[in-house]
């Protein structure tokens, strides 16, 4: 969520087999909103990807349930469920108590990609949030308020 912007439907979709640590990168499937796309990952990512997918996935999945043993699934809750969404509250929950400012995933996501609109084109950060339409990217553009009223008061011909 932090560093690709994904959803939780897109969070959902992923499989141990749309991640590619050896490149580095993670293929995003697309959700009913968002569209497919391939990613790189940060290297912190990397290393806890690796443990998770070598170390944990497999003992959640031994101590859980038989019938999710052969989930396809990459995220499963820690009693061995394919729904993850209680997890992910529990993890907002926790995240609020450190931050209070944080509100849920959805503010996360708008969150990364106002930070890739302030250093990226509008069409890479389209491709990266997954989005269909460019209208949809552009209006997580924030302007430079305080910017803009220095040019202002710099060009406006009444100063």
């Amino acid at each position: 969520m932090l560093y690709q912007a994904v959803t939780t439907e897109e969070l959902h979709k992923l499989g141990p087999q749309h991640i590619n640590l050896e490149e580095g990168k993670i293929f995003i499937p697309g959700g009913s909103k968002t569209n497919s796309r391939m990613l790189k990952l940060q290297p912190q990512q990397i290393l806890k990807l690796h443990e998770y997918i070598k170390e944990i996935r497999p003992k959640i999945l031994q101590q859980s349930n038989s019938s999710f043993a052969e989930t396809k699934q990459l995220f499963i809750s820690m009693n061995g469920l394919k729904n993850i969404k209680s997890s992910l509250l529990h993890l907002m929950w926790a995240l609020k108590k450190i931050n209070p400012g944080i509100k849920s995933g959805m503010q996360i996501r708008k969150t990364v990609i106002a930070q890739w609109l302030k250093t990226k084109d509008v069409r890479e950060v389209q491709y990266m949030a997954g989005h269909k339409h460019v209208g949809s990217t552009e209006k997580y553009k924030q302007y430079d308020l305080k910017g803009l009223r220095e040019q202002l008061k710099k060009y406006h011909p009444l100063n």
